[in-house]
C-alpha cells in the first residue's frame, strides 16, 4: 500500500493472548480503524484519471466604434479537426442586441464553446470558423423563426467546406471564408452576413493552446475584433455535475416571468449537448422586489465534462435578457455558487453547482 501502509502489522494479525477481553476488543478496533484509514488514504492519494480535451470558446466580439449603429447579433460555428466537426448557434432562441463598440460579452466568466474534443481524436489540423450575422428581418416571429430553421441550415452547409479546409494545409484560410460566403449569402433571408473569420493550428502548433488569449480583426463594412482562447483541459473521470437554480431577486417588481435556460458540460457528436429547461412548468412568475423567488430547480444533472456552460434566458411581455456562464472545468472547486446579473434590468439569478463520485 502507499503511505507507509507497507510498513503496518498485517490487518488480521493481532496475537492478544494473555490479555483481558475488553482490551482485546479495544485493540482489535485500534488497529482495524488504522488498517482502514491507511488503505483510504493510499487510494486517494492516487492520480485521478482524466481525459484530456481542446476546447476553443469565443470570449468576445467588439464592433469598431460607430454611434449609428446597433446590431442583432447572431453567431454560428463550425469546427472541424479531419472529418471530426461540432458547430454551434448562438443565441439559440432570439437575436442579441449590441451597441457598436460594446463587448457582446464583457465578464471573463461569460464565453461561447465552438469546440471540445479529447486530445487522442484530433487530426493534424484544427481549423474553425465563425458567421456574425445581423438580422435584419422586422418581424420578431419570423426572425425567431429564421433563427431556429434556417441559420442552422446555413451553418450546415458550412460544415463540408470547413471539414475539407481542415484536411488539406493547402486550402487557404480565405479561399474558405469566401467559399462559406458564397454558400450562405443565398440562405440569409434578408439578413446581413456582417463577416467570416476563419482561424486554423496545425499539431505542430499544438493546436494553438496557449495561456492567453487571441485576438483578430475581420476587416468588414463594419470591421470587429473576435477575442477567443484555446486550453487544453483535464477532465476527471467518474464524476457526476449539478446545477441548482436556488432563487431569483430583482430591484422592482416583475410579472409574468418565465425563464428558459440551457446548461452543458460538453459537445455530443457534432452539436453542442444542451439540456434545456422551460421554467415554471405552468404559468409564470411573480416576482417582488422585497421577496426574492425561491425556485429550487436542477437545470443540469449528468457527467462532468471540459466546461460547464449556462446559458439563461429571463422573458417577459415588457424585456428578454440573456445571461452567460461559462467557464473550463479545471478552474473550478466544487462546489461553488454563481451569480448571474443583468444590471439594466436590476436581476439577479443564484445557482449552486456540486459535483459528484458517482462510480465504475
Amino acid at each position: 500500500m502507499h503511505g507507509g501502509a507497507d510498513d503496518a502489522p498485517p490487518c488480521n494479525t493481532f496475537g492478544f493472548t494473555g490479555e483481558s477481553i475488553m482490551k482485546k476488543i479495544w485493540l482489535r478496533s485500534l488497529l482495524l480503524t488504522t488498517c482502514l484509514l491507511v488503505s483510504f488514504q493510499a487510494v486517494h492519494s492516487q492520480e485521478a484519471t482524466t481525459t484530456s480535451y481542446i476546447v476553443v470558446t469565443l470570449e468576445d466580439i467588439v464592433f469598431e466604434a460607430n454611434s449609428d449603429e446597433h446590431f442583432q447579433l447572431m453567431l454560428g460555428s463550425v469546427a472541424a479537426s479531419g472529418f471530426r466537426i461540432q458547430k454551434n448557434i448562438w443565441p439559440s432562441t432570439t437575436p442579441v442586441t449590441l451597441l457598436s463598440d460594446q463587448g457582446l460579452l464583457p465578464n471573463a466568466t461569460n464565453a461561447i464553446p465552438l469546440f471540445a474534443l479529447p486530445e487522442s481524436q484530433l487530426e493534424d489540423q484544427l481549423g474553425f470558423i465563425l458567421m456574425v450575422v445581423d438580422n435584419r428581418i422586422q418581424d420578431q416571429s419570423q426572425a425567431d423563426d429564421w433563427l431556429q430553421q434556417s441559420f442552422p441550415t446555413a451553418v450546415e452547409t458550412a460544415s463540408g467546406p470547413v471539414a475539407l479546409w481542415s484536411t488539406n494545409s493547402n486550402i487557404l484560410s480565405e479561399t474558405t471564408a469566401s467559399r462559406i460566403d458564397e454558400i450562405v449569402e443565398p440562405l440569409l433571408g434578408g439578413n446581413k452576413l456582417l463577416g467570416i473569420s476563419a482561424i486554423r493550428f496545425s499539431s505542430d502548433e499544438d493546436w494553438g493552446v496557449r495561456e492567453e488569449v487571441y485576438q483578430t480583426t475581420v476587416e468588414a463594412e463594419t470591421s470587429f475584433t473576435l477575442t477567443y482562447r484555446i486550453s487544453r483541459v483535464e477532465v476527471p473521470e467518474n464524476i457526476e455535475v449539478k446545477v441548482l437554480l436556488e432563487d431569483m431577486s430583482v430591484t422592482e417588481n416583475l410579472e409574468q416571468v418565465v425563464i428558459d435556460s440551457q446548461a452543458s458540460t460538453a459537445f455530443s457528436g457534432e452539436t453542442l449537448n444542451r439540456l434545456h429547461r422551460l421554467l415554471p412548468f405552468e404559468g409564470s412568475y411573480k416576482i417582488e422586489s422585497d421577496n426574492p423567488l425561491l425556485v429550487n430547480e436542477v437545470l443540469l444533472t449528468g457527467p462532468i465534462g471540459p466546461f460547464l456552460y449556462l446559458d439563461v434566458g429571463i422573458n417577459s411581455d415588457n424585456f428578454k435578457s440573456n445571461l452567460i456562464f461559462t467557464q473550463l472545468i479545471a478552474s473550478i472547486e466544487f462546489p461553488f455558487e454563481i451569480t448571474l446579473t443583468d444590471e439594466s434590468l436590476g436581476i439577479d439569478l443564484k445557482f449552486r453547482v456540486e459535483a459528484n463520485f458517482i462510480g465504475e
